[in-house]
C-alpha cells in the first residue's frame, strides 16, 4: 500500500460502447459495425476508472458517488469491491443506476450520452463527507453541488488533484474556477483545452504552474506535454491503436498520482500513468478479441 488513503469524488455507472459504420448526422440513420461492451454493459465513469486504477497502484482508496437501488447498482458495487475499492462512499439513492452510450465513428471520435440516474444529487451524506477527509483526493466530473461542498470540506492540506471533463452542465465555470485554484494537479485531454480556456482564460495554465500546480495534458497518440514551476516536458510513449480507449485517461491519471503521492518528480510520474493506461488499453484490446 502506499502510504494515506485518497478518496475519488465523481460520475461513475455502466458504459454501452459500439463502433460505427459511418458518422453520426441528424435526422440520418447510422448502423452499429460492432458492439465492443457486452449486453449488460460494463463499469465505467471517469471516477470508477481512477478508483480502479489507484487500487491497482496500491494506494487504498474509497470512492464517493451514486447508484440505483438496482440490479445494475449491486453489480458495480461487487465489482469494485472485489479490486479493493472502499465503496461505503457510494449512495444509494438515484432512481436507477447511470448509464452511458458511448458511439464511436470510423475516425475514432465519439459521441457520449450520459444518463445520471435521475435528478442530481445536491448534497452529500455523512458517510461521503467522512470519506473526503482523507488527505489526498481527485474530483473527477461528478454532480456540481456536492462537488462544490466537498471543496468546503476537503481539508486546506490535502493533496487534491482535478481530472477534467468538458461538461459545462456538471462543471460551471464558477465551479472549474474553485477547481483550478485548489488543485496542486490538474490532468486534461487536448480536445479539452478550449473548454478550460473558456472557463479559465487565456493563460490560466502559466498562472496555475507558477503556483506550483502540475498541469498536464494528455495528447493521445502524441504523448503528454506538463508544466510546474518554471520547468516544463513532453514525453511521448508506446503508440498503441485503441477500439475503444474509454477510461484510459482515467487510469493515466490514476497512474500518474500514485507516482506523484509516492514521492516521485513529474517525469517518473508521467511516466507510471503512461504505462498504467497502456496495460489497461492492452486489456480492453484482449477483451474484444474474447467476446
Amino acid at each position: 500500500m502506499i502510504g494515506q488513503p485518497a478518496a475519488v469524488i465523481g460520475y461513475l455507472g455502466l458504459d454501452h460502447s459500439v463502433q460505427l459504420r459511418r458518422p453520426l448526422r441528424p435526422g440520418r440513420t447510422t448502423l452499429v459495425a460492432r458492439r465492443t461492451t457486452p449486453p449488460a454493459g460494463r463499469l465505467g465513469g471517469c471516477a470508477a476508472h481512477i478508483s480502479l486504477g489507484l487500487a491497482a497502484a496500491g494506494v487504498p482508496v474509497s470512492i464517493v458517488g451514486w447508484l440505483g437501488p438496482d440490479v445494475d447498482g449491486d453489480r458495480i458495487l461487487e465489482a469494485l469491491e472485489q479490486a479493493g475499492v472502499e465503496t461505503t462512499g457510494l449512495a444509494r439513492t438515484l432512481a436507477r443506476t447511470p448509464r452511458s452510450w458511448l458511439a464511436y465513428a470510423p475516425d475514432g471520435t465519439c459521441t457520449c450520452i450520459y444518463d445520471p440516474g435521475g435528478q442530481l444529487p445536491e448534497r452529500l451524506s455523512l458517510p461521503q463527507q467522512q470519506c473526503l477527509a482523507a488527505g489526498r483526493v481527485v474530483v473527477s466530473v461528478g454532480p456540481p453541488g456536492p462537488v462544490q461542498e466537498a471543496l468546503d470540506l476537503i481539508p486546506p492540506e490535502a493533496q487534491l488533484a482535478w481530472s477534467v471533463k468538458a461538461d459545462q452542465e456538471s462543471v460551471p465555470i464558477d465551479l472549474a474556477r474553485r477547481l483550478a485554484a485548489r488543485a496542486r494537479a490538474i490532468v486534461w485531454s487536448r480536445d479539452e483545452a478550449p473548454f478550460l480556456e473558456e472557463a479559465l482564460g487565456p493563460g490560466w495554465v502559466e498562472a496555475a504552474a507558477r503556483r506550483g500546480t502540475l498541469c498536464v495534458e494528455t495528447r493521445g497518440a502524441g504523448g503528454v506535454a506538463w508544466r510546474r514551476g518554471p520547468s516544463r516536458g513532453y514525453l511521448s510513449g508506446e503508440v498503441l491503436v485503441a477500439s475503444d480507449p474509454t477510461g484510459a485517461g482515467d487510469r493515466f491519471t490514476a497512474g500518474l498520482m500514485a507516482g506523484i503521492w509516492q514521492g516521485l518528480r513529474p517525469e517518473p510520474a508521467l511516466r507510471r500513468g503512461m504505462e498504467a493506461a497502456t496495460t489497461f488499453l492492452r486489456g480492453r484490446e484482449s477483451e474484444g478479441r474474447d467476446r
